[in-house]
């Protein structure tokens, strides 16, 4: 069968010819055309008594006597062409010493791998005539080339052992055509259907034919050339078909893997370049480059550098540095030995980044002739990785407290360096004035900073419409600001050229306009306005986290509607109070004051008039307050006050005070008069609370009851009032674990953005069979005083676990909240494994709620301990954020994942009044404070549907409350989890939190 040319062809003919060779019979082999004979045997040699150098070459009717040689060569010529028959008689052979010797002549036309046609003449003695049948089946049993005999209907009569290496299948396929062979060998049909189509193009056309076939094997695919040599009688009829095959697959891989490695070469986004490096003219001269590389070099202004020297490129003079620095480099690894390496090279003129990796060549004798060099532009790898760094060391500095301009200039550094001539700044409004960071001119901050902050607001509001944020260039500056500003403000700029883009905080609001500015008339170069981009995000956090800060501070102490106290002053002064009775002894009454109906005001009359009844009754309250010595008077939020007494004696005359403040009609400005209604909460410490939050909980809990009850005034008064009633409730809870009287429900949290659910609290509940239901701020009390807390906590760490474990949805996660006193237990950190390990809980589904107070009063053990724990993978979260102790520092330090936000701050964040603003702005600055420490924010309370959206609004992380669903037993929260799924899987994202699940 015909082979490919090339190595392959050769060494399947060459194998042809020495089967021949090697033969124990008296063999010739002819060329078809001219009838020379190109191979003899030893034994033809022997026999006639002639060397084959004689022989080899010489036509072969010259070997016959001379009275055969004509019948002889007319005999063989129609055989070699026509496939004639071979005479029927014996010819002389002459030997060498003149003899002649009868023979018979046999013989075989085939083709070489090659294309070269042959017969191969057995000149069988007249004597021996036996020997004919065993030499042929040698020659045809020892080729390496696929060989098969077919007949005329396409029969197979012979296949050799290179066809087929398994003699038995081997022996079958005798008397099989290709069809029924393929069908028993279980091949694809349509490998029969081209062979007897290939079968008939041969017979048609009386020549040779080829073609390839593919077939499949385990590990890719095998591809044979065959072909089909007719055989005709003297009659003209087909007497066999002889099929040859040659396996190509090898040959075609190689070609394949050649193309493909010269098609990647050639596409490569690198840069790939082949250096010569054998002594001589061309050492270090370039080979080979790809078109990435010529790219490269067209984009800097060089060409035609093949048969230049590296260290002769024009380059500037410090990147030739850079240049030579690496030849030297690459002379020591060759000289040295080396295998290559990879250097990070840095253009200063080009301004380039280039990561280079050159790996040898080695000949034959291993022996390094060339370098084979991939250049890899990472000019804007190093560009952003210098960005990532400015921006980690500018929030690092923010985080630790240093000034706004400390942090703008470590954000800012770099960008001459990248682009010399380029000076770039900062310019915002800081307390009605411009005010300029960063590296800008001093003729151009002068300037700006004469400037009202109106008109860069009003000229940013003509360029960005749409508040884009996108960059704009201007080349001309002056010519742009020419009747905006007046002539002395225009020649002071002393600059021509700027790139400027405006920053805007979340909510759209202006912040300020980053700018780099150049001092004489140029083009902005490439990458600098993507620059100022990378660097925009991160700086206009910091502009908004300074004006929060400066809104902060402003609001730190008074609240900015009426001038009382804010939440703030208010917690600081009763958690002073507090310590003093705790140290002096005495008690403290807090009351809580919260409007009746005052949506209505907002909705029915507006946010002004709602606004100015709030300062009128702040009026009044400040009267109130100097006339009964209060300790302290604040408005909470929204409706809400809150008032300190030193003695709740003075509760009676107080609340009939509050009553002629609400008596008499509010005197409106924009309006005719307005009575409001309100409800007081009152609780009392030491007496029923131990703490702030406890306090302001159960005064929070009277409010509610006076509502409840249409009552104005209510105090908080627990089950539990008398020592024997104490001493009952801790037998009780004394014999209440053994009896299974405690469980745990699971209220859920779910996603603010997403709906998605995130997990659950539990929530420990009590009944009692003769006390009845008995709440948490009854029990845990008595149980922190009488030691039973930790083996209660034990507990509920053991069961929140424990049924965590067992929830379908295994990602959800458990908050289970822990009080000071098992904070104060130094086995709490190992009651925590044991719960983890004996419900094989994954740790990182826990949460432990912890109290502000929590933590501050047991500074190093808790935090040592909540280390420890968060360190395997346990969740911190501060409980009832904003209520107690927590300062920028504390937060800073301690470890905490979560904070969760007190109701109080929630209650009218969804409403249209001044107090729903100054709440979304509260819980936008807590929600970027957590976000930059990387804490999540979980809001408690939540029971309408405007709360929930105005937390999706201002991006909170997680909500819970009755709006979701209460407290549900572990059953009850199975059930709520696969239903809340199942509407989750058909609400889209957005709507997901306005689900309205039930109840």
């Amino acid at each position: 069968m015909e082979s490919s040319p090339g190595g392959a062809g050769h060494a399947a003919r060459a194998a042809v010819l020495e089967t021949f060779r090697s033969s124990a019979d008296p063999l010739a082999v002819l060329d078809a055309l001219t009838l020379d004979v190109l191979l003899i045997t030893a034994e033809l040699e022997r026999r006639l008594a002639l060397p084959a150098s004689v022989l080899l070459g010489q036509s072969f009717a010259a070997l016959t006597a001379p009275a055969d040689r004509d019948e002889v060569h007319a005999g063989v010529a129609a055989f070699a062409q026509g496939g004639a028959a071979l005479p029927r008689r014996s010819f002389d052979l002459m030997t060498g010493d003149g003899a002649a010797l009868p023979c018979d002549l046999h013989g075989t036309r085939l083709t070489l791998p090659g294309g070269q046609a042959v017969v191969v003449l057995t000149l069988e003695p007249v004597a021996a005539p036996q020997r004919e049948l065993a030499f042929s089946g040698q020659v045809l049993a020892s080729l390496p080339t696929e060989l098969a005999v077919l007949d005329a209907q396409g029969r197979y009569l012979y296949c050799n052992p290179a066809a087929v290496g398994d003699p038995q299948v081997r022996a079958q396929i005798v008397g099989k055509t290709d069809r029924e062979f393929v069908a028993w060998r279980g091949y694809p049909q349509r490998v029969a259907e081209r062979r007897e189509e290939h079968f008939r193009r041969a017979l048609d056309e009386r020549a040779t034919v080829h073609w390839e076939e593919l077939f499949p094997t385990p590990n890719g695919h095998r591809v044979v050339r065959r072909a089909y040599t007719p055989v005709f009688r003297a009659d003209g009829s087909l007497d066999v078909m002889i099929g040859f095959g040659s396996d190509i697959t090898q040959s075609m891989e190689q070609t394949r893997r050649l193309t493909l490695l010269e098609t990647m070469v050639s596409t490569s986004l690198d840069a790939l370049m082949v250096i010569n490096v054998c002594p001589g003219d061309a050492y270090l001269t370039m080979e080979y480059g790809n078109p990435a590389l010529y790219a490269l070099l067209r984009r800097h202004g060089l060409h035609d550098l093949e048969d230049v020297p590296l260290h002769r490129w024009p380059f500037g003079v410090r990147d030739l540095a850079a240049i030579n620095d690496l030849r030297a480099r690459l002379t020591r690894q060759h000289t040295g030995g080396q295998r290559g390496g990879t250097y990070v090279l840095f253009l200063p003129d080009l301004r380039e980044w280039l990561e280079l990796t050159a790996s040898p060549i080695l000949d034959a004798a291993r022996t390094c002739t060339h370098w084979a060099v991939d250049l890899r532009i990472v000019t804007d790898r190093h560009r952003a990785q210098d960005v990532q760094l400015r921006l980690v060391e500018a929030n690092l500095l923010a985080l630790r407290g240093r000034p706004l301009d400390v942090s703008v200039m470590a954000m800012l550094g770099g960008v001459e360096v990248w682009h010399p001539g380029w000076r770039a700044a900062v310019v915002f409004a800081d307390a009605g004035a411009l005010r300029v960071l960063g590296d800008a001119p001093a003729s151009l901050q002068a300037t700006l900073e004469d400037t009202a902050p109106a008109f860069l607001r009003e000229l940013w509001q003509r360029r960005d419409p749409d508040r884009t944020g996108r960059p704009l260039v201007f080349h001309n500056l002056p010519a742009q600001l020419d009747g905006r500003l007046d002539p002395a403000q225009i020649a002071r700029l002393g600059v021509s050229s700027t790139a400027e883009l405006a920053l805007y905080d979340q909510d759209g609001g202006m912040l300020g306009v980053l700018f780099a500015a150049h001092e004489t008339q140029e083009d902005v170069p490439e990458g600098l306005t993507d620059l100022l981009e990378l660097r925009a995000p991160a700086l206009a956090l910091l502009l908004e986290r300074d004006v929060q800060r400066r809104q902060l501070e402003q609001l730190a102490y008074t609240d900015p509607l009426t001038g009382l106290m804010n939440r703030w002053t208010f917690s600081t002064r009763l958690d002073w109070e507090l310590r003093r009775v705790a140290q002096e002894g005495g008690q403290l009454a807090l009351g809580l004051i919260d409007l009746d109906r005052f949506k209505q005001v907002n909705d029915g009359l507006g946010h002004p008039t709602a606004d100015e009844l709030l300062r009128l009754l702040a009026g009044r309250l400040t009267t109130l307050a100097q006339r009964h010595d209060l300790l302290a008077l604040a408005r909470m939020g929204g409706d809400e006050f809150a008032f300190l007494l030193s003695d709740p004696g003075q509760m009676p005359a107080m609340v009939q005070d509050l009553r002629s403040v609400f008596d008499q009609p509010f005197e409106l400005a924009s309006g005719p008069p307005l009575l409001l209604q309100a409800s007081v909460g009152w609780s009392v410490a030491p007496d029923t609370a131990p703490d702030a939050e406890t306090l302001h909980r159960q005064a929070d809990a009277a409010m509610y009851q006076a509502k409840r009850q249409q009552r104005f005034s209510h105090v908080f008064e627990p089950t539990v009032r008398s020592g024997i009633q104490a001493l009952t409730l801790e037998t009780a809870m004394r014999q209440a674990l053994p009896r299974r009287e405690f469980r745990l429900v699971y209220q859920p949290q779910v996603g603010s953005s997403t709906g998605e659910l995130y997990g659950a609290e539990a929530l420990l509940r009590w009944t009692n069979p003769t006390l009845g239901v008995i709440t948490p701020d009854q029990f845990i009390p008595v149980a922190e005083l009488t030691g039973l807390m930790g083996g209660l906590g034990a507990w509920v760490l053991d069961t929140a676990c424990r049924d965590a474990a067992g929830w379908a949805n295994p990602r959800l996660t458990v908050s289970v909240n822990v009080s000071s006193t098992q904070l104060q237990d130094a086995q709490f950190e190992h009651h925590v494994r044991r719960a983890l390990e004996r419900s094989g809980l994954d740790p990182h589904r826990l949460v432990l709620e912890v109290t502000e107070t929590g933590l501050i009063d047991n500074p190093a053990s808790a935090r040592a301990m909540l280390q420890a724990l968060r360190d395997e993978g346990v969740r911190i979260s501060i409980d009832d954020f904003g209520t107690g102790y927590s300062t920028l520092h504390s937060l800073r330090t301690l470890p905490v994942d979560e904070l969760k936000i007190d109701r109080a701050f929630i209650r009218d964040i969804g409403e249209p009044s001044q107090g729903g603003w100054e709440s979304r702005a509260i819980m936008r600055a807590t929600l970027q404070l957590a976000h930059a420490l990387d804490m999540a924010v979980v809001a408690e309370g939540v029971e309408h549907q405007a709360q929930a959206d105005a937390l999706r609004e201002v991006g909170c992380d997680l909500h819970q409350g009755w709006l979701i669903a209460p407290g549900l037993d572990g059953a009850d929260f199975e059930r709520f989890v696969q239903d809340w799924s199942a509407r989750l899987a058909g609400t889209s994202p957005r709507s997901a939190s306005m689900l309205t699940p039930p109840h």
